[in-house]
């Protein structure tokens, strides 16, 4: 009995210490969880951690070979945080480092806003740090975990964060309209700088971005008051196809005080179904705004106007 005993001991000591053993080290890391207290263990201010358990979520990252999942905030990057959604971080952990790769190559793909822009690899495991992260605190992940950054946050990602706005954007002059929308770009060539008017009444003020696209402020005859904003993308400008889209989020944000990056990716979503049909044109309308968009075999344009 007692070398029973003695084995059953041994044995719980054994676990005990392979169970202490799985945050010490990223390769001995069996869940996601314990990547993150290993980080915590690092020094990293992590304050709270979310591991996902709805069956749902977990089924849509099975297909990727993803094992775990946990989401944490940390107090260097979230100074409040929500319980239900911390968005610091996450990490997640895969059956083989070809599936972190391969999870972490399609974020990069991501043509829509996205918290978690900063990826970091490490063989199986993938960390995501937040898109408005500071670098030093990104960096200083990377560190912990012993690893490079695989990837930055692409300009899609870098969803425009709150301007507040007295007044109906399109009680503005284009002038005033452009400082409001330079007010979303990161990073890129303020619009005001590239302002000239066209035609001999003045009704509107176009904006030349590439060789064959452009922004267009439709005015009233005082040209103190926006009545409709257009943006025209040439098929010969592909090649700086993002750029051009960065200023296309920029101007959504700018329109509506209340636009988030779910209601835009549900705007652009019904607009490129609804020209994906054998169908030109399309719209959408939230909040009192009106966002159309035509494509023909030259470009893709997209009107927004107040609603009637």
């Amino acid at each position: 009995m007692k070398r029973v005993i003695s084995f059953v001991l041994t044995a719980l000591l054994c676990m005990s210490f392979l169970v202490g053993c799985n945050s010490d080290s990223p390769a001995q890391a069996e869940t996601s969880q314990d990547v993150v207290d290993y980080l915590k263990k690092q020094g990293m201010s992590i304050v709270y951690e979310l591991p996902y358990s709805d069956e749902d979520q977990m089924n849509n990252l099975n297909q990727y070979d993803c094992t775990s999942r946990t989401d944490f905030s940390d107090s260097a990057i979230e100074e409040t945080y929500d319980k239900n959604e911390p968005l610091s971080g996450t990490v997640e952990l895969f059956k083989d480092a070809d599936a972190a790769v391969k999870r972490a190559d399609f974020i990069k793909t991501y043509q829509r806003p996205y918290d978690f822009g900063y990826l970091i690899l490490k063989d199986n495991i993938l960390l995501s740090i937040n898109t408005f992260a500071p670098a030093e605190i990104v960096e200083k992940y990377a560190n912990a975990l012993g690893a490079e950054i695989y990837s930055e946050p692409n300009i899609y990602h870098k969803t425009p964060e709150t301007v507040s706005i007295e007044n109906n954007l399109f009680n503005e002059s284009p002038e005033e309209c452009l400082r409001i929308i330079n007010q979303y770009l990161t990073n890129m060539i303020p619009l005001d700088s590239l302002i000239k008017y066209e035609g001999e009444s003045f009704d509107t003020a176009g904006v030349p971005i590439m060789t064959s696209s452009y922004f267009m402020f439709t005015t009233d005859a005082s040209r103190n008051h926006t009545k409709s904003i257009l943006l025209e993308i040439g098929t010969s400008d592909g090649d700086n196809s993002e750029i051009i889209k960065a200023y296309l989020v920029a101007i959504f944000f700018a329109v509506d005080p209340q636009m988030s990056k779910d209601l835009y990716n549900v705007i652009m979503t019904e607009l490129i179904e609804g020209t994906s049909r054998g169908r030109r044109t399309a719209i959408s309308t939230h909040n009192g705004i009106n966002y159309f968009a035509y494509v023909n075999a030259e470009s893709m344009s997209f009107t927004i106007t107040p609603e009637v």
